[in-house]
């Protein structure tokens, strides 16, 4: 059973459809249909991709694959009898379970963001909210736009929003310069991951796109018309996209994961743990985009063992 059509998933599935595996049989549950990729959301963001492009279609994957397509939401886990628990009602047995279900950015540090804040993830969730905030941006609105991150993401999609946002406004009939845009980073610089030459061209291009790069800023609360700086005045916004560090998503987090002779311990946000015997075959945790792929190991081999997603299959 796959569960989430994530990257990891996504590969996994399309192995299977150019090489069948004969006797296994595949289950995927999704929440969607349409799964986006989100190499390509600065580009879908900035209007440079329709929504085809930008996307898996998981139900032709799954097809193609050889595999059951349930569109739904998995809330529960039931890992002695080895059976998944959906927002529906339905109850679903499996032998190997493979978790992908992504990653959101943490809000809940920062009081205020998980209500005001619009997170990067999940896209989907992001990408209808984004499209409300661009018929703001066309009906007027909206002028003052604040993303908050400073890494590569961040920076890319600040570039690509504000594309999207001022060319709605000059669509609308309006300047397109009222629409302000600021990139709020609690680093000395953006891209602190890279060379001092790369976030220096990308600060140029900041400039130029007139996104203003507030640095050395830490966030501390989130309202409804301001950011909360610590050590600057309330900074004014009227829409707040958070493209922070990740997070779990909530529901679904996993604190500690570590090996035992039995299985695996599990241990996760309520303090409540979970001791998984090795029969329960928890396969892959793709959380991360990494999975072990279950053709690798046959099903004899299978039997009482557990998988962590280190060994990765792209």
């Amino acid at each position: 059973m796959l569960v989430g059509a994530g990257h990891a998933h996504v590969e996994v599935l399309r192995s299977f459809a150019v090489e069948p595996a004969p006797g296994v049989s595949i289950v995927l549950v999704t929440r969607t249909r349409f799964t986006p990729y989100s190499g390509m959301l600065p580009g879908f963001v900035a209007g440079l991709y329709g929504f085809e492009e930008a996307h898996v279609d998981a139900q032709r994957l799954a097809a193609a694959a050889g595999a059951q397509f349930i569109e739904g939401t998995v809330v529960g886990l039931d890992l002695a009898a080895r059976q998944v628990h959906c927002a529906d009602g339905r109850t679903i047995g499996y032998d190997i379970l493979s978790l992908d279900i992504g990653i959101t950015p943490a809000t809940g540090e920062v009081a205020g963001a998980a209500e005001h804040a619009i997170p990067v993830k999940p896209i989907d969730g992001f990408l209808a909210r984004f499209e409300a905030l661009l018929e703001r941006v066309r009906a007027g609105s909206v002028r003052r736009v604040a993303l908050v991150g400073g890494g590569a993401g961040g920076v890319e999609l600040t570039l690509a929003v504000a594309h999207r946002l001022r060319r709605g406004a000059s669509d609308a009939g309006h300047d397109p310069a009222i629409v302000n845009l600021q990139l709020v980073t609690r680093g000395a610089r953006i891209l602190p991951a890279l060379p001092i030459d790369a976030a220096r061209r990308l600060e140029r291009q900041l400039s130029f796109r007139r996104v203003e790069l507030l640095c050395d800023a830490r966030v501390t609360a989130v309202a409804a018309d301001h950011l909360r700086i610590e050590g600057r005045p309330p900074l004014p916004v009227e829409a707040v996209l958070w493209v922070t560090e990740a997070a779990a998503r909530v529901g679904c987090t996993v604190r500690a994961c570590r090996s035992t002779r039995q299985g695996l311990s599990l241990s996760g946000p309520d303090s409540a743990s979970w001791g998984i015997p090795a029969s329960s075959q928890l396969g892959m945790l793709c959380t991360s985009g990494r999975v072990t792929c279950p053709r690798q190991v046959s099903t004899r081999s299978a039997k009482g063992r557990c998988w962590p997603a280190t060994s990765a299959a792209r």
